[in-house]
């Protein structure tokens, strides 16, 4: 690996390595990865993905989560997709040990909830004043819940293209 890192480097071409963890037991260090650690030391960057929640929807399309990890189907609802817990362990292009949240939906090619991350940068932004399952728009005007907002997104556009902005950091 140390002497393809050089060649890398020149092209500006970037190697990306899938290796599995897996438990150890009876050791201090509960995680140990298959191909052994030296992918860890001469990694820029590793990321752990770790799976929070269940998504669930029902027959009106709307979402809910499910946090016990309960995989079958609850009534009339249908696994929609995941929530994944991304935590950066180690880098060398930026801080460490920050992590984030994201919505895979299944059936959509692996693309991430878009609609989801504008919400929460919204809140993260005080463009949304959240309340419980309440959401206070700009307008004034309260919405409940998730999927409440989406719709409010969907028929103002203007307002997703606002939290868009102040997600990516554009005035």
């Amino acid at each position: 690996f140390r002497r393809t890192n050089n060649y890398f480097d020149k092209e500006k071409n970037m190697v990306v390595m899938v290796n599995q963890v897996r438990q150890a037991f009876g050791k201090m260090v509960s995680e140990t990865p298959t191909g052994g650690r030296q992918v860890e030391h001469i990694s820029s960057l590793s990321l752990h993905f770790k799976t929070s929640s269940w998504l669930f929807e029902d027959k009106n399309g709307n979402l809910s989560s499910d946090t016990t990890q309960n995989k079958t189907l609850h009534g009339d609802t249908m696994a929609a997709g995941i929530e994944l817990q991304i935590k950066l362990v180690k880098s060398r292009l930026s801080d460490p040990l920050s992590s984030t949240r994201v919505r895979l939906k299944f059936g959509t090619g692996g693309q991430f909830d878009q609609e989801w991350s504008l919400v929460r940068a919204a809140i993260f932004h005080s463009l949304v004043k959240k309340s419980g399952s309440w959401y206070e728009l700009p307008t004034g005007e309260k919405v409940q819940g998730e999927n409440g907002i989406r719709l409010y997104m969907q028929e103002n556009p203007e307002f997703a293209i606002a939290a868009r902005n102040a997600m990516l950091g554009v005035r």
